[in-house]
């Protein structure tokens, strides 16, 4: 995947690689595992492509830090704003680059306690982190300039997604528009994917593209997935609530009779994903 490497380098030398630079050179220093989240995550995969509909820009960053002890969360606060001009927000987890660039900083790992971390700060806050472990254990990993650099895959993303959604009511359009966005648009994106000798039972007589890359997109789910039974449990049962009443033989009849109508497209792709869980 040359195009990742090429992305990130974008990514880094853009206008924003003053706050790049500080960022990688406090993780390197307190030797902090480092994932790169949210919408920049997505960008790294989908930035090269021409043929996809407008879709949100934003100058948040969000990283996932896996943190052994709280004390090495702070360090890299600390340094941050005694040594690169970082500005804290009331959020313990939100800092302002002096390029004006608001970084979101996610710890997990050690210092979870029951799926959640509780951080200190001016507002002290709990966060959940369920998933995050399993998400990121299947990060995509490049090595560019001597530093290593893993990024969420969009599976791993749509799990995020949709685990916000069910987490945050007041998050739930916005996180739901984001699934979709990857769901519907999955073979412009990864369509090559379907060729690999791991999908090809996917190219059928009756061959649809978009079911197609749906099933493929829930395969690729599926294996994060499987190490989590509480995850999967949670998935699926958040995909059968966005589907309604209606069966997968219900929404296959409604997609037969009716194929422009923009939320059966949706419940036929949501179903499909859901054949692979």
């Amino acid at each position: 995947m040359d195009f990742l490497e090429i992305n990130i380098e974008k990514l880094r030398n853009g206008e924003m690689k003053n706050t790049f630079r500080a960022l990688e050179n406090v993780f390197e220093k307190y030797n902090i595992d480092f994932y790169l989240i949210g919408a920049f995550a997505r960008e790294i995969w989908l930035s090269h492509i021409e043929d996809l509909p407008m879709r949100r820009i934003t100058r948040d960053i969000d990283f996932s830090l896996f943190i052994n002890e709280y004390r090495d969360f702070e360090n890299v606060k600390e340094y941050l704003s005694s040594h690169e001009g970082f500005i804290e927000f009331a959020e313990p987890f939100r800092m302002q680059s002096p390029d004006h660039v608001v970084v979101d900083l996610l710890p997990f790992g050690g210092i979870e306690n029951d799926r959640h971390v509780h951080l200190n700060g001016k507002t002290e806050l709990q966060i959940s982190v369920f998933g995050n472990m399993e998400v990121l254990s299947h990060a995509a990993n490049i090595t560019k300039d001597g530093r290593r650099f893993k990024v969420c895959t969009l599976p791993g993303l749509c799990i995020m997604k949709l685990i916000s959604a069910h987490e945050k009511s007041d998050r739930y359009v916005k996180d739901l528009g984001d699934f979709y966005y990857i769901l519907l648009n999955y073979f412009t994106i990864a369509g090559e994917e379907l060729y690999d000798t791991y999908h090809d039972d996917l190219i059928e007589e009756n061959f649809e593209p978009s079911i197609a890359s749906a099933r493929m997109l829930g395969r690729q789910m599926n294996q994060i997935l499987t190490e989590s039974k509480d995850l999967k449990t949670m998935i699926v049962k958040h995909l059968e609530k966005m589907n309604g009443p209606f069966s997968y033989d219900d929404i296959h009849e409604m997609y037969e009779h009716e194929r422009t109508d923009k939320y059966i497209i949706k419940r036929k792709l949501i179903s499909e994903v859901l054949r692979e869980l």
